[in-house]
């Protein structure tokens, strides 16, 4: 069950800094870095999504607003807009463009909001355990990563070795 979380610590206070000096580039760093490491909190994602509304990013705050389940009057638009744009593709889509951790969280750390949200976007509601094999099974990467890539290339250039040795070989006994 999703329980909003108090507690933010100095790099949010840093954030509201920023922000008070009209820094709002900084002010999205570092709510956007405080994203990626830590669990699910709902109260950051909005905070990120109102600079970037500031900002005039309202795609990009409709990514993180959805998501932190807070649904002011003036949030709708950029919500809208972003469930219509990356839902073109199927709710597939749409899980992909969340952020990561979002993907990976359990779909009851969601706050209830965002997950009626989801499911009005055409998101079957699953269990926690769904949930997190969409999130482990690649659909928000189509592209080999760099390990198959690697994994290739070695191949190859120990198939132009072994034929470089039997063509040299050949060479040598004819």
């Amino acid at each position: 069950m999703w329980v909003p979380r108090t507690r933010h610590g100095p790099r949010v206070d840093k954030a509201d800094r920023a922000l008070a000096d009209g820094q709002l580039w900084r002010a999205k760093e570092i709510l956007a870095s405080r994203i990626g490491t830590l669990p699910l909190d709902p109260e950051v994602f909005e905070r990120l999504g109102r600079v970037l509304l500031q900002m005039g990013d309202r795609l990009e705050a409709g990514r993180f607003l959805l998501v932190s389940g807070k649904r002011q009057p003036e949030y709708q638009e950029a919500i809208a807009l972003f469930v219509r744009r990356h839902s073109r593709g199927g709710w597939q889509d749409l899980l992909a463009s969340l952020p990561a951790v979002v993907r990976r969280c359990k779909w009851s750390d969601l706050p209830p909001e965002a997950r009626a949200d989801l499911e009005a976007a055409g998101v079957p509601p699953r269990s926690d355990a769904d949930v997190s094999q969409v999130a482990l099974s690649g659909t928000t990467s189509r592209r080999p990563g760099w390990i198959a890539i690697l994994g290739v290339l070695f191949v190859l250039v120990v198939i132009g070795f072994v034929l470089a040795v039997l063509t040299i070989h050949l060479f040598l006994e004819g």
